[in-house]
């Protein structure tokens, strides 16, 4: 599958993103969760702590406009060495369902998908604009993650 946008309805559009690493779910899984590793090479996600479980109340770290900011997440899927996701408000009127998903291919090798949505009344107004943003930042995520992932 290639990395694409897709509009669901009018008030909903889906970002989808993959890349195959070579290198082990386990190794890749390790990567994204060291938030001092992430910091040195990461342009957008830098990191969680918090309950990084099921449902469990996490501090996301994004890197935006020149500054790490802090936004609370409630993990909606969490299962070590394969998903971790969140689905919340992005604004009033717009939420995002963004999922992080490691699939193993071999023993040491892997896919990495990353999608998220737009979805909601203000997806009328700004849902292909989060959209191509969103499809610019996880394929940069992606790029760079294979690389942390291939050199070590």
């Amino acid at each position: 599958m290639e990395n694409k946008i897709e509009k669901k309805s009018t008030m909903q559009y889906q970002v989808h993103t993959e890349i195959e690493i070579e290198a082990s779910v386990s190794k890749v899984w390790t990567i994204l969760m060291d938030n001092n590793e992430l910091a040195k090479w990461s342009t957008s996600f830098q990191g969680m702590k918090g309950e990084l479980k099921k449902n469990g109340n996490a501090i996301i770290f994004f890197l935006f406009g020149g500054k790490v900011r802090e936004v609370k997440h409630n993990l909606i899927e969490f299962e070590e060495n394969k998903i971790f996701a969140w689905s919340d408000p992005i604004i009033p009127g717009l939420r995002d369902h963004h999922q992080f998903i490691i699939k193993s291919i071999s023993e040491n090798k892997c896919k990495f998908i990353q999608s998220d949505q737009a979805k909601g009344f203000m997806a009328l107004f700004i849902g292909k604009y989060m959209s191509k943003n969103m499809l610019n930042w996880y394929t940069d995520f992606n790029a760079k993650l294979k690389i942390a992932a291939e050199i070590k």
